[in-house]
């Protein structure tokens, strides 16, 4: 198939850019270069960071969204029951193949020998022959025996061990609730800042799910809850899970310990395409592009995968170190938004079953046929909670979908879909006061011209909640 020649007309770009914000990136000036560059959601990662860290750190990305009067998106990332091992004097060492190593229970710094942990819950479900991961999976040890509060174990896989790594047993089937206290005390902050998206950690079951929006009962705004797949369970249990979640993470670094790293891609593009399936967002996340943290430019590997999910149907994809420790965070987005570009240039993919049969998805399939019909610039959805942007979102139909939303809340959620633009409707009364507003918005980004068509819908009279039902062809620059 010969390669589409660059067109000249501007184009939305459709799948969003997550950045996790960490010291290379915390302060205005570079939350501005990072949102100028194309991020539509900031990850504060609380595995990392104090309340006031994330406090100043939340208030800055406000800040600097209202000056550019951009309604940017704020997840907040619980961090879960992550294991983490204790120090050591110098912050690391060495551990070679076939040399003893020990876990020990409360030991303050660790050596070439030995390395302290914490208990927090998790002791009594490891056992003998099972393996023990560290990091990103390339340090291994098996446990030979257990006794009081030490593991002793053989070095499988040696390298270099860091201060407070992970600790994975993929052979345990650990018994460890998603939400811990810190979690709790997180989870009720995230709640008074007034985050957008909240993502849970290691989730194993929809009871987490459940345990979770229990704590948010009474929030004045209820922020979507995103579920991340980090476990082989979480995969076994992904229909109920999903039920009781916004949408999923697909966070392949601990899911790619717990799993055979062989079977990554074949779950990644499972959970994304039931998650279209289902009409939930999805995220896709780890080192995306990795090499990024220290070097200009990515391998070839990493553009193909970061393509891939596009291809896939990804909502969005997710920095992580990039941007939080990396060298240059602004052109880290730059490249993910070229590559991003590039691949939804030759993104076709199958029409979407419909979720219900209802009013609301017959519009939404009558909308998808008319902008492929009439090669409509984009979809108009003049007022609404999210649901009907959510629906149009799903079809990935290569066009932006400028959506007016009720809140400024609402407005900044929507924006997780794939292709949604959002704007703060300016009249719950007026239809044509609203499509103008997003007819005007579409022509300053260069997406639409007079004699372009656009295709509008949603609920009739403005305002009913929860309604998708009429769709309107619309020529631009002719009466409406």
């Amino acid at each position: 198939m010969p390669l589409t020649p660059p067109s000249t007309t501007p184009r939305a770009r459709l799948t969003r850019i997550i950045a996790t914000v960490g010291p290379a990136s915390e302060s205005p000036t570079e939350i501005e270069r990072l949102i100028t560059a194309g991020v539509e959601v900031f990850r504060l990662n609380f595995s990392h960071g104090t309340h006031e860290f994330h406090r100043a750190t939340y208030d800055t990305i406000r800040s600097v969204a209202a000056k550019l009067g951009n309604p940017i998106v704020i997840l907040q990332d619980i961090s879960g029951p992550k294991i983490r091992i204790g120090e050591f004097a110098g912050g690391e060492t060495k551990v070679a193949v076939g040399s003893p190593f020990r876990l020990i229970e409360g030991l303050k710094f660790g050596n070439s020998e030995s390395v302290g942990f914490t208990d927090t819950g998790w002791f009594e479900d490891v056992k003998s022959g099972h393996r023990v991961v560290l990091g990103d999976g390339n340090i291994v040890f098996v446990i030979n025996e257990k006794s009081g509060g030490e593991i002793a174990c053989t070095v499988t896989a040696g390298g270099v061990i860091r201060s407070k790594w992970g600790l994975n047993f993929p052979d345990s089937a650990l018994t460890l609730g998603a939400i811990t206290d810190k979690d709790r005390d997180d989870i009720r902050f995230g709640l008074e800042l007034g985050v957008d998206l909240m993502a849970l950690s290691f989730v194993q079951s929809a009871a987490d799910m459940l345990e979770a929006k229990k704590l948010m009962e009474g929030a004045s705004t209820i922020p979507f809850l995103i579920a991340k797949i980090e476990r082989g369970q979480a995969v076994d249990n992904i229909d109920a899970i999903l039920d009781e979640s916004d949408g999923l993470m697909v966070a392949r670094g601990d899911l790619g310990i717990d799993l055979p790293m062989e079977k990554i891609p074949t779950v990644q593009k499972m959970l994304i395409a039931l998650c279209r399936k289902r009409g939930k967002a999805v995220i896709t996340a780890t080192q995306m592009l990795e090499s990024m943290t220290t070097s200009p430019r990515p391998t070839r590997a990493e553009v193909t995968d970061v393509a891939n999910a596009v291809y896939d149907g990804t909502d969005a994809v997710m920095l992580s170190g990039e941007t939080a420790v990396g060298s240059d965070p602004r052109l880290v987005v730059e490249t993910m938004a070229n590559i991003l570009m590039e691949a939804e240039s030759h993104l076709l993919l199958p029409t979407p079953d419909r979720i219900e049969d209802s009013v609301e998805e017959a519009v939404v399939d009558a909308t998808a046929v008319l902008v492929r019909d009439l090669e409509a610039k984009a979809v108009l959805v003049p007022y609404t909670g999210g649901s009907t942007a959510a629906r149009i979102s799903r079809q990935r139909l290569g066009v932006p979908v400028i959506a007016g939303a009720r809140t400024e809340a609402a407005a900044r959620r929507m924006k997780l879909y794939s292709g949604v633009y959002t704007l703060i409707s300016p009249s719950q009364s007026s239809w044509l006061v609203n499509i103008g507003a997003a007819l005007d918005f579409a022509k300053r980004r260069g997406w639409v011209k007079d004699g372009d068509i656009v295709v509008a819908t949603g609920g009739f009279p403005l305002g009913k909640v929860g309604a998708t039902n009429f769709v309107r062809a619309i020529k631009v620059g002719e009466e409406l």
